[in-house]
C-alpha cells in the first residue's frame, strides 16, 4: 500500500496469470489507509482461486508460485514471505518442479476437507497435535512407524508408500503411462524397469486369458 500524490490511498495485488505466466496486477483506491486495507482484503479474496478448467495442466512449480503469490504472500510477514520463497524454490521446485498435478478420487478430497474443517484457522493441513505449527519431517517418519506397529505390520518405509501405489495401480490394470506420471518417473521405460515383476504378472494373465480364448475356438 502507499500514499499516492492527490492524497488518496492506493493498494495493489495479483489477480493471477495471463496466458503467458506473466502476473496480472490490479488495483484498488480509496481515501483513508483503512478503507483501502479492507478493500484490498476483499479483492485479494476474490483473486484467491485457482483455474480449476487448468488443473490437469499444472506444474508443481506454477502452482506453488500461485498459491504462494495469491494465498501465502498477502497474508504473512516479509522476513516468513522470503522464508517461503526460498525454500520453494531452492528445494521443491529445484527438485520435483516439473511434475505435472494429478487427480485424486473424491473420497479423497472429502477426507481432506472434513480435515481442514477440524482447524479451520489454521494455515497447515495436517498441524502438529503439539504446537499447532507443520510437522518435522523426522515426525512424518515416527507416526508412520508407530501406525505400522499398531496395525501389527512389518517395517516398512514411508517412501515405499510409492512403490505399493504404483504396484497395487499396474496389477489392478492401469496403464503404465499414467502410473508413470503419478510418482513422476521421467519415462514410462523407468517404470517398466522397476515394476518388471508386476509387468510380468500381467503378462502371464494376458497370457492365460488368450490360452483360455483359443482354447473356446477349438
Amino acid at each position: 500500500m502507499r500514499k499516492r500524490k492527490d492524497g488518496r490511498w492506493e493498494g495493489r495485488y495479483t489477480a493471477g496469470y495471463d496466458q503467458d505466466g506473466k502476473q496480472i496486477i490490479k488495483n484498488v483506491l480509496c481515501r483513508t489507509q483503512a478503507e483501502v486495507r479492507a478493500k484490498l482484503a476483499v479483492a485479494i479474496a476474490e483473486s484467491q482461486q485457482l483455474d480449476v478448467s487448468r488443473s490437469g495442466e499444472y506444474t508443481v512449480t506454477e502452482c506453488l508460485r500461485l498459491w504462494f503469490e495469491l494465498y501465502a504472500k498477502p497474508n504473512i510477514r516479509s522476513s516468513t514471505a522470503s522464508y517461503y520463497c526460498r525454500a520453494m524454490e531452492e528445494y521443491t521446485i529445484l527438485r520435483i518442479g516439473t511434475i505435472k498435478l494429478i487427480s485424486i478420487p473424491q473420497e479423497a478430497v472429502d477426507l481432506l476437507v472434513r480435515e481442514h474443517a477440524m482447524h479451520p484457522n489454521n494455515p497447515w493441513l495436517f498441524p502438529s497435535s503439539r504446537t499447532g505449527a507443520m510437522y518435522h519431517p523426522d515426525s512424518v517418519s515416527t507416526l508412520h512407524q508407530r501406525i505400522l506397529k499398531d496395525a501389527g505390520l512389518e517395517h516398512l518405509r514411508f517412501h515405499d508408500l510409492r512403490h505399493t501405489f504404483a504396484t497395487l495401480a499396474l496389477q489392478n490394470g492401469v496403464d503404465i503411462k499414467t502410473v508413470s506420471a503419478m510418482p513422476g518417473h521421467y519415462d514410462a521405460g523407468f517404470t517398466l524397469r522397476t515394476y518388471t515383476h508386476t509387468t510380468r504378472q500381467k503378462q502371464d494373465e494376458a497370457a492365460q486369458t488368450m490360452g483360455n480364448l483359443m482354447a473356446q475356438m477349438r
